[in-house]
Parts: structure tokens; sequence; C-alpha cells
């Protein structure tokens, strides 16, 4: 599902293993068939919605005018999370991942600013990424069989997009799923929070022992 802009009625998208989106009009899903390929991914953004597919392919959909803004191919493979936020400077970022590896991209048109392998090998997938304060990004790591995952937060400024800290979570033997972010001070809880500095946060993570593990073992 995704929620569609500002002052209208937030309409619900449902994405299929079709390639069709499901929106909800007047009282019922209206199907719209964008692309042959399964949906693996989708992400709010501004008054439309950002949609990854099997085949690596990504639409960035207007939900009014039921037509693809920009369409573009940074993956051959899965596109699985979708990120929507602004960089350092303030513009428009889209942040892809697909296997062990994220990307960036111009929300204007699609064009790939910077790409990383994330993931210490083809086993350790990205399975999650969220925007923290403007021009801070969270990205986790699944683990592999006998390593656990990582939390990586890049700064996405204009000139420089290396990561400022990479964290290993060595006492916690777990697989990462998702991040969840809780702001100390309320103001930053929104999905692009206006202060362009780090804010003070607390990063809940979703995951699993290793296989063989248990999270007693470990402080």
């Amino acid at each position: 599902t995704a929620m569609i802009g500002k002052q209208s009625p937030t309409p619900i998208i449902v994405g299929t293993s079709t390639g069709t989106i499901l929106q909800w009009e007047d009282g019922k899903f209206m199907p719209k068939e964008i692309h042959p390929a399964a949906i693996t991914a989708m992400c709010q953004m501004e008054s439309c919605v950002a949609v990854g597919f099997e085949d690596g392919t990504v639409w960035v959909y207007d939900t009014k005018k039921r037509s693809a803004i920009i369409e573009f191919q940074p993956y051959s493979e899965k596109i699985t999370n979708i990120t929507y936020g602004f960089s350092g400077g303030q513009k428009e970022r889209i942040i892809i991942s697909s296997g062990n590896a994220i990307s960036i991209h111009k929300r204007k048109d699609g064009r790939m600013l910077f790409k990383q392998v994330v993931g210490r090998s083809a086993e350790e997938t990205v399975t999650d990424t969220t925007m923290l304060a403007r021009g801070y990004l969270a990205v986790s790591t699944s683990g592999s069989a006998n390593r656990g995952g990582i939390v990586h937060v890049y700064r996405l400024t204009e000139k420089k997009r290396n990561p400022i800290t990479s964290e290993r979570i060595e006492q916690m033997p777990v697989k990462i799923h998702k991040i969840l972010v809780e702001y100390e001070d309320e103001r930053y809880s929104r999905p692009n929070p206006p202060p362009r500095d780090f804010a003070q946060c607390h990063l809940h993570l979703l995951c699993d022992p290793l296989p063989g593990k248990t999270l007693d073992e470990s402080p």
C-alpha cells in the first residue's frame, strides 16, 4: 500500500504479482496493468508512487494521470526496496536496493548518481533502507550463515556519497529484516524531516537469530 498526496484524500495502492496496480477509486479497486513483471517493492512519494518490479525495472507512477512519469531499469534482478528522501542539499532522491547492492537516483529522470555493494558476499543481501534526518540513510543487511547483519548509515551529499559510519551488530548474532526509526523530538517524526542536520534517534531492528544461535547468548 502507499499513501499519496498531502491535501487530497489518500488513495490505497496495491501492487500485484502480475504487474497490475489496484487503485481504490469510488468505493472499489480499479486495475491498471503497468508492466509485465511482478511488483516487488513500492514507496510513497510526492503525489505519486515509486514501483519496483521483479525484472529490475522501476516506475514513478502518477496516481492522478494513471501513467508513468519516468521509467528506468537500474538492475537486471528483482527490486527489493525503494525509499524516497532528500539529500543534504534538499534534492529529491530515490534509493533502490537489489540483492546485496544499493543505488541512489535522481527523482527527475532516474539517473543513477551512486551505486555500492553493501553485503560482504552475494549471500548477504540488503533487507531494508530508510531515511533518518534529511540527508542520512540507514541500510540493513541480512547477514550470512555464520555472520550477523550490519547497519550502515550513509550521508547523501551533493559531492561525497561515502558511508559516514558502518556498524556491525557484533554482539547480536541476528539476521536483520526491518529498521524502525524513533525520534526523541516528535518534530522529526515525518517521512521527510525538515532539519538538514542529523537528528537524535533510536533504531529498532526487527530480526531473527542466526541458525543455531539465540539472543540470550549475547548481551
